[in-house]
């Protein structure tokens, strides 16, 4: 039986085994093994695991310097696998324009071809592809192109040129020809021949703007999408892939990297771990959310260790890079079953077996850092991966940091995390010499040991070392224990990443747009008698910034540039005052005492309030008095009806459905600060509306009246023209008993087609028009009278639908086609003391409701008014009455 020594302070069991070893070994056995001990490079080699103290170190400063613009005339060309936010030399910058406005900038980004550019980063601020043109002109977000007539890109009318702007033409190595624009724009001789062949990189051709850009050009990055030449040995093909096993084969076979040849590469181990990192791993509980195993996804310079780089390379796969009888041979994170036992007599030495390591080894937490495109691109803190269990056997935390410049995704790398304090904390460690037999064994390759005295009966171990004694012949394997359960994973295990900003400090210097910019108007009336104007009042977010000192507003009529600035504010919101209806654009920003921040804008039309039809008049009350119906109503709540506005006072002897279209006017408009009026009193109905400054009619209010004077009056004559309407007429005709006013022209009226100027224009209302009396009043003496008018007549549209409207949509009194004042009609009266045979001396024409005269004779006639082409006025009744009192 085997002797076994067991040394406790050194936590190694020693076990002698009684062997015979006569090996022979000689110079082609010697070629045939080719690996030692330094030949592996592993996930788990000390420069990513490393004892630490406090928090962990942000990942390779490579990870940062990627996106940093650097003005640099000798640099490192740089590669990329997968997805990373790169930048590069700044190779050319000049400026042109009368000003030299305009600034011109080449910034490579890859040496090779790329798949796609997928957003820009100017300073800390993205820009998606998709906010750029096909010119590359970006014309959304904070630098959203602004025009020539100081409007933004989105709503700038048609024959804009650029005032401000950025141009972005983006390269992914395949050109075959110069940017045409470079060519062209660049001062000092940028040629055609200059085409950057194979070279993935970005022009800008950028425009000053102070606001922009206050302290210099800003720092250019990119989101790159990367190297398109990955060959795939499964399918022969060659394309885009961030496959872990796929990009580090060509890092191994290109000319950046390793150049190995076909002879060095083990190809079948690439394809297994290919496949591997394939394999799509569940991330919910419905498996509705997948990811690939193991991605590469970053960038490097040429400059850099290849050892260093194939390390950081290995870390997203989790596995091991082997160099073994001349040929590289790549292992996945994975567990692999062992398909060789081997046993006592297989030895040819006693062997050790170390049951824990090292104090100063142990370790049962892990935390680390990866690079967050969420975070823009910074490195952060994925959850840390604990094991409960081995806390309490070492009485403990005791932490390790990795780094993962190659891994963007926090499942991801907290999945690798796992693995590897699972695989660190397989604590047995044996090692033992093994005959000649053992040749075949390479290093990461696991087998079993079956050792009773142990009680291990194929129990699986993972080689790390492999060593090979010419002189005695002898195989010297490490091994580490191995289990199935350190790569287990299910979907719940994953923490979500905190949500912490990367720093809390707060900058002067970047200061965003206010949000929720939006437009209150007011109306005012002006100190000086100019009447109602409007107030717009800019309400907005403030900005969350201690540093902001104020707040300025601008505006500009809709295809102008010239801003104008109100006065500062310190929160919200600002006032601007006295400004016509019409379109706007409003911008307001915050301020600092060291920068300007972005504007924030908004078109607003300017008007609507003032728009808006005045509400009904309220309190409407009747009195008679004296032969007046003294109407009474509460002062009009809107300014624009009291300062400029007016009220219309109508009537209609209608009393069972009266309308203001079938009224007629009584008097003239009052001013809008009335609140009463006197008015003949008459059996009917009277309406009242309030029209506001802008002319806009408002609802009506009504009331009726049964009363009558309680003077007792006779009736001495009157007169009826509805009857025929003989009278002499002006722009008027009657058609089956209604008088009305003409139309301006008839197709019957045409000389010919050609004559007719508009045809829009045939048959639409005259104006003005007349009627005068076929007879009138003779009292044969000059004596007191009272005349009545009485004028029935109502307002007809034929234009009621919005396409039979023809006149212009800013003269419409009602969009809705409510009647308002469209049309009228009104009687007016001449008198004289003469007698009206002879040659009579006539006063002026006045206008008659109903009054008292003293003369003998007199004169009616009707005027008839349509306001818009598309109403007219029909009179059904028109008379008049004279009374005296008895």
């Amino acid at each position: 039986m085997a002797r076994i020594i067991v040394a406790v302070a050194a936590a190694v069991v020693t076990v002698t085994v009684t062997a015979l070893l006569t090996p022979i070994v000689g110079p082609f056995f010697a070629a045939m093994i080719g690996a030692a001990a330094g030949s592996l490079v592993a996930y788990a080699g000390n420069r990513l695991v490393d004892s630490m103290e406090g928090k962990p170190r942000l990942p390779s400063l490579e990870a940062e310097d990627a996106k940093r613009t650097l003005r640099s005339a000798n640099e490192p060309r740089r590669i990329i696998y997968g997805r990373a936010r790169v930048s590069g030399p700044l190779i050319y910058a000049a400026s042109y324009g009368a000003q030299k406005e305009w600034i011109l900038l080449v910034i490579p980004l890859a040496d090779h071809a790329c798949q796609s550019i997928d957003a820009i980063w100017i300073g800390d601020t993205r820009v998606a592809a998709s906010e750029m043109n096909d010119d590359g002109l970006i014309t959304a977000g904070r630098f959203e192109a602004i025009m020539s007539d100081g409007s933004k890109f989105s709503v700038a009318p048609a024959g804009q040129t650029v005032r401000s702007g950025i141009y972005v033409k983006r390269y992914l190595g395949t050109q075959t020809a110069a940017d045409p624009d470079l060519v062209a724009y660049s001062p000092d001789g940028w040629a055609a021949a200059d085409k950057l062949t194979g070279i993935t990189y970005l022009f800008l051709r950028m425009r000053f703007n102070a606001d922009w850009f206050p302290y210099g050009i800003p720092n250019i990055s990119a989101e790159v999408t990367g190297q398109t030449g990955i060959l795939d040995p499964r399918t022969s093909t060659t394309g885009y892939s961030n496959n872990w096993a796929l990009c580090i084969l060509d890092y191994l076979k290109a000319d950046y990297g390793l150049a190995a040849s076909d002879d060095e590469i083990d190809l079948p181990s690439f394809i297994t771990a290919a496949n591997l990192s394939d394999e799509m791993v569940q991330l919910n509980e419905g498996n509705t959310e997948t990811q690939k195993r193991y991605t590469i996804d970053g960038s490097f310079k040429l400059d850099a260790s290849p050892i260093n780089l194939i390390e950081r390379m290995l870390a997203p796969g989790g596995g091991a890079l082997v160099y073994v009888a001349g040929r590289y041979r790549l292992y996945g994170g994975a567990y692999t079953a062992p398909t060789i036992t081997l046993t006592p007599a297989d030895m040819a030495s006693d062997f050790e077996v170390s049951t824990k390591p090292p104090r100063r080894d142990l370790f049962n937490s892990i935390r680390g850092n990866f690079i967050d495109p969420e975070r823009f691109w910074q490195a952060s803190e994925f959850p840390p991966q604990q094991s409960a269990a081995l806390i309490a056997e070492d009485g403990e935390e005791i932490w390790r940091e990795i780094e993962m410049s190659f891994v963007l995704d926090a499942t991801r790398a907290q999945r690798i995390a796992k693995q590897l304090l699972l695989r660190a904390r397989q604590s047995i460690i044996f090692r033992a010499s093994f005959r000649y037999a053992s040749l075949d064994l390479s290093v990461w390759q696991v087998v079993a040991l079956t050792i009773s005295d142990l009680g291990w009966t194929a129990k699986p171990f993972r080689i790390l070392s492999f060593s090979f004694s010419p002189e005695t012949g002898l195989i010297t394997l490490t091994m580490q224990e191995e289990q199935v359960s350190s790569y287990a994973w299910t979907y719940d295990e994953a923490a979500n990443t905190p949500d912490v900003p990367d720093t809390t400090l707060v900058s002067p210097f970047n200061l965003p747009a206010p949000r929720g910019l939006f437009a209150v108007e007011t109306l005012y009336a002006t100190r000086d008698g100019a009447g109602v104007r409007t107030a717009v009042t800019l309400n907005f977010l403030a900005v969350d910034n201690p540093f902001i000192r104020e707040y300025q507003a601008q505006y500009a009529p809709e295809g102008t540039t010239a801003w104008r600035s109100v006065s500062p504010v310190l929160d919200s919101p600002a006032e601007i005052l006295d400004l016509a209806n019409g379109v706007y654009d409003f911008r307001v920003r915050a301020v600092s005492s060291a920068a300007e921040g972005q504007w924030a804008y908004l078109r607003y039309s300017v008007g609507s309030l003032a728009s808006q039809p005045p509400i009904a008049v309220t309190g409407l009350n009747l009195q008679a008095i004296g032969g007046f119906a003294w109407l009474g109503w509460d002062q009009h709540p809107e300014l624009d009806v009291r300062v400029g506005g007016r009220f219309e006072i109508r009537h209609t002897p209608s009393t069972s459905s009266p309308s203001w279209g079938g009224a007629t006017s009584l008097g003239p408009a009052l001013n809008g600060q009335a609140t009463s009026a006197p008015v003949p009193l008459r059996a009917g109905t009277y309406f009242i509306r309030a029209v506001d400054a802008g002319g806009i009619y408002g609802a009506d209010a009504s009331i009726q009246s049964i009363q009558a004077t309680a003077l007792p009056f006779a009736n001495v004559t009157s007169l009826q023209e509805d009857a025929g309407f003989t009278g002499a007429k002006t722009n008027v005709l009657v058609a089956s008993g209604v008088l009305k006013l003409d139309a301006e022209g008839n197709w019957d009226a045409a000389a010919s087609v050609d004559a007719v100027a508009n045809v829009d224009g045939m048959g639409l209302i005259k104006p003005t028009g007349s009627y005068t009396f076929a007879g009138g009043i003779d009292l044969t003496t000059v004596r007191p009278i009272r005349l009545s008018a009485h004028l029935l007549a109502s307002v007809v549209s034929f234009g009621t639908n919005w396409d039979q409207r023809v006149s212009d949509v800013d003269d419409w009194l009602s969009v809705d086609g409510v009647f308002g004042g469209e049309a009228d009609a009104w009687l007016e009266v001449r008198r004289t003391d003469d007698n009206p045979g002879g040659s009579p001396t006539w006063s002026e024409w006045q206008r008659l409701d109903q009054a008292e005269f003293r003369a003998r004779a007199f004169q009616f006639r009707a005027q008839l008014r349509s306001y818009q082409p598309e109403f007219n006025i029909e009179v059904t009744q028109l008379r008049v009455t004279a009374d005296e009192v008895v």
